[in-house]
């Protein structure tokens, strides 16, 4: 019986990291810097078609897992356009994002103030994949 009961707690350890995951539909700035900001291990955060005005920088600070990255991604490639005013339009502290099939373009008055689509710094398994940066 101690068997059994061990392998069904074992099973269920298993499964917690995937149960807890989630995808997070996002319409709006609001709705993606919130999804960002409160962003746990595993979560999909699908950006729908669309322009995102970025005038704020989104902290990616949560740490993911090599076996649960969190993912910010375009629902297709390169139709989620996010048109950034901020000096810096992601910025990276936190373990094992990854980022894809963005279009991220610095708006800036002045090109200067567009510097960096992503800063990251200390984020071990940082992934950039299949993204266009324009203007940084």
């Amino acid at each position: 019986m101690r068997s059994v009961c061990r392998l069904v707690l074992v099973f269920l350890l298993a499964l917690s990291g995937t149960a807890l995951a989630r995808d997070i539909h996002v319409a709006t700035t609001a709705q993606l810097a919130s999804a960002v900001a409160d962003a746990r291990p595993g979560d999909r955060i699908l950006l729908a078609d669309g322009v995102y005005k970025v005038d704020a920088i989104l902290h990616a600070r949560a740490a993911g897992t090599a076996a649960a990255p969190i993912i910010v991604a375009a629902m297709h490639r390169w139709q989620a356009r996010l048109l950034s005013t901020a000096v810096i339009a992601f910025e990276v502290t936190g373990a094992h994002w990854s980022f894809r099939d963005l279009d991220i373009r610095g708006v800036c008055p002045s090109d200067s103030d567009c510097e960096h689509a992503f800063h990251v710094v200390g984020a071990d398994g940082f992934v950039l994949a299949g993204n266009r940066l324009v203007d940084f």
